[in-house]
């Protein structure tokens, strides 16, 4: 029974390697692809293909030295190797789970935390097991575990967090107040002199990290590269000055393109390079475990102080590793997803906003701003006046692609990022500091896209709140790690096979769930941005356009609509909840709709001032219709959750058939909008004539039975709230419906 288990424990822990790779190279794919795919430096297929090769790259620099076993995070002389195998495989189990759940919400996170703590978890659930087995106090469990290597982790995050916003804020700062944002006039006066500061901090990041690891480079040479940072800094600064120098005078090579696919290689290469080896270390330590074992027939009775020796992997196996992570890199929507997280969030221009505000964002940008003013107050006003002159706005025009959109910011920014990323991460090598790839990228693009002035009045809270969320994330990430493993571990330790195989089925089951979250939720978001699309069309064809964006808008209030108000009256309450949720989402995309539009519109020049005022008028009707239907749902979901009076059989039938007249006015407004035929236009006066007659009817009705009959206030306020609702839609709905057709006359007109 004991060589089955260990067997089999051995084979799946193989198995959630490859499985980790996976997940694990879609959440760091955001360190090293953002600047690439955000400033749109090169196609999406080159990108891919120079972090594929920085991927592979990385693996040869990689001495393959497995750190997980010997970390120092637990003690393996106190564990036997079922105990130990235990140990790896929830580490695994946990590792996935969790890393899959933030891919799938796009949140960028720490492998490495999750791993480090993972195995701490497991370490500290198997130990407390074992104390608890030998009849020992549970003080005696830290015996087990090596705590200070929690508190240094933990140190290290803050640490990382604090260095990159301050170095990415300043040197971002300073660079765009050099070069301004049309900064190609600037960049050909002082840009080879920056290029070449880029261009020496990317090249000794690859030289530190590469020499650190490459069992191809001699010790004495290594040594030597590690002791002369200074001198060849130096060098490599004059060669580099030159060369860009000369690019610039004698080609049309656009040298920050090239600095930041060189920046995409560095840093693909530095995360092969160093946590490629912790998602295969456990599996990797596993494996020699056993291998020890078979040698050891007494391994039963023995401990595994033996794994506190250094494992080497040999790179054939470090190269399939590297391989599974390219075809990830590839074929992964889960990647794209979180890379689309940090670019989103450090976007130039306004974008989908992904998150919410809340009370600490806006705090942070209260204070952000008193920091502003008293900065101003301060400062001499001709100083004021030339920095803003140098960060003006006004005149920036973006490159656009072949879909008219433009790149989420420019590549001075990119270059910055990676530039800053690079020689945080270099410095934190050479001082033997552990340092998490991610928390530095990631703030460092934040605090970037912050001095960039990418947070404006109208985005900076969502933006911050973002950010906030992501932070949060890292230290649940920590917390969330520690207690799965241990209770995955603990599970696995009295269920043995049973629960192993239980757990292989809710990695399957997880995987699955997820896979159809993200694929529903990518639905979503292309049919919002085939709606919010920019376009150079004419003012007449945008507006044409336009209608059948409308008529969408409408007929998905109308399930929204009909859907509250049916849960309503049936009091179901998962119908209502349902109502609430897709209101608020038709909100947000109407508002994202209307001032995509309303932007473009403003923007063509052959718009007339009538032109865009009518329009105007029709699409913020539009948002009026979509904030009812937030506030109605809001209201049936709080009357029913309450558990309030039902409404009474004659009150049901009544408010029934004005939703059915609500639902005649809509359809035929839809037909309308398709067709422009002015018989339905006549129809639709009429109906809505109808409705606005039942409505004073039961309005009447309604006050007479207040009157009548005391107490069931809440009821009366609800009935009579629903009555105003169905007038305020109709209203709305057919004022829109008349711009429509006037601006449609117009167009007619004019063709």
């Amino acid at each position: 029974m004991f060589v089955e288990l260990t067997l089999i424990i051995v084979i799946v822990l193989l198995l959630l390697a490859v499985i980790d790779l996976t997940v694990g190279v879609a959440n760091d794919a955001v360190n090293f692809l953002n600047s690439a795919l955000g400033s749109r430096a090169s196609t999406f297929r080159v990108a891919m293909i120079v972090a594929a090769l920085g991927v592979l790259v990385g693996v040869t620099f990689s001495s393959g030295m497995m750190e997980i076993a010997r970390s120092g995070i637990f003690n393996p002389q106190y564990f036997g190797l079922t105990e130990l195998l235990i140990i790896f495989v929830a580490l695994m189990f946990q590792d996935i789970l969790l890393l899959d759940l933030f891919n799938t919400f796009g949140l960028p996170t720490s492998t490495t935390v999750s791993l480090v703590f993972g195995l701490l978890g497991a370490a500290v659930g198997v130990a407390i097991i074992k104390v608890l087995q030998l009849g020992q106090d549970l003080s005696y469990v830290v015996d087990y575990i090596n705590t200070d290597s929690v508190l240094v982790i933990i140190s290290a995050i803050l640490l990382s967090i604090l260095f990159a916003f301050v170095f990415g804020y300043v040197i971002q700062y300073l660079t765009r107040l050099l070069f301004t944002y049309s900064y190609k006039a600037n960049f050909r006066k002082f840009g080879s002199v920056w290029s070449g500061l880029a261009l020496t901090s990317l090249s000794l990041f690859i030289l530190i990290k590469g020499a650190k690891g490459a069992a191809f480079i001699p010790p004495d040479i290594s040594s030597w590269i590690q002791q002369n940072q200074l001198i060849l800094s130096a060098y490599m600064f004059v060669a580099w000055t030159m060369l860009m120098q000369l690019l610039m005078w004698f080609t049309k090579v656009n040298v920050l393109k090239v600095i930041v696919l060189i920046g995409t290689f560095a840093l693909a290469m530095a995360f092969a390079a160093n946590d490629l080896v912790n998602f295969i270390g456990a599996p990797i330590a596993g494996l020699h475990a056993y291998q020890y074992s078979l040698e050891h027939p007494n391994i039963a009775n023995m401990t595994m102080g033996v794994m506190s020796e250094p494992v080497k992997v040999d790179t054939a196996l470090l190269l399939l590793a590297g391989i599974i992570m390219v075809i990830t890199l590839f074929v992964s929507r889960k990647a794209r997803n979180v890379s689309n997280t940090t670019i989103g969030l450090g976007s130039q221009e306004d974008s989908i906003e992904k998150f919410e505000s809340n009370l600490i964002a806006r705090n942070i940008v209260r204070l952000f701003i008193a920091i502003g003013n008293g900065l101003k107050f301060i400062t001499p006003t001709f100083v004021n006046r030339w920095i803003q002159s140098r960060f003006d706005l006004s005149k920036y025009k973006p490159e656009l692609d072949e879909n008219g959109m433009p790149p989420a910011f420019d590549l001075l920014r990119a270059a910055v990022i990676l530039m800053v990323s690079a020689g945080l991460i270099s410095l934190a090598t050479s001082m033997k500091l552990p340092l998490s790839t991610t928390y530095v990228t990631f703030i460092v693009a934040m605090s970037a896209a912050l001095s960039d002035k990418s947070w404006g009045r109208e985005s900076a809270v969502y933006r911050v709140s973002g950010v906030v969320t992501v932070i949060g994330g890292w230290f649940l990430t920590a917390l969330s790690a520690f207690l799965m493993s241990g209770i995955i571990a603990s599970i696995i330790f009295f269920g043995e096979l049973y629960a192993i195989f239980g757990f292989i089925g809710l990695i399957a089951f997880t995987f699955f769930r997820t896979g159809k979250f993200r694929k529903d939720s990518d639905l979503k978001d292309e049919a919002l941005l085939s709606m919010i699309s920019y376009t150079n069309e004419a003012t007449s064809i945008l507006i044409k356009n336009t209608f059948n964006n409308i008529s969408n808008n409408i007929g998905k209030l109308k399930t929204i609509m009909n859907l509250s108000y049916s849960g309503l009256l049936a009091s179901n309450l998962k119908n209502l909840k349902k109502s609430m949720v897709e209101a608020g989402e038709h909100d947000k995309n109407c508002q994202m709709l209307i001032k995509n539009i309303l932007k473009q519109l403003y923007k063509n020049k052959e718009s007339e001032i009538s032109e865009v005022y009518n329009f105007s008028t029709s699409l913020i009707s539009l948002q009026d219709l979509a904030d009812r239907v937030v506030l109605l749902s809001k209201q049936n979901h709080k009357y029913i959750d309450n558990n309030h009076h039902k409404f009474t059989p004659e009150q049901i039938t009544e408010i029934g058939g004005l939703i059915k007249g609500l639902n005649k006015l809509i359809d035929g407004s839809l037909k309308y909008l398709d067709t422009f035929d002015l018989k339905i236009m006549k129809e639709l006066e009429i109906q809505h004539a109808l409705n606005e007659a039942e409505m004073k009817k039961l309005s009447k009705i309604q006050y007479y039975r207040i009157k009548e009959a005391s107490g069931q206030y809440k009821k009366s306020m609800l009935y009579l709230n629903i009555l105003s609702d169905v007038d305020f839609i109709g209203d709305k709905i057919l004022y829109i419906v008349k711009s429509a057709a006037t601006l449609n006359d117009k167009i007619a007109k004019q063709n």
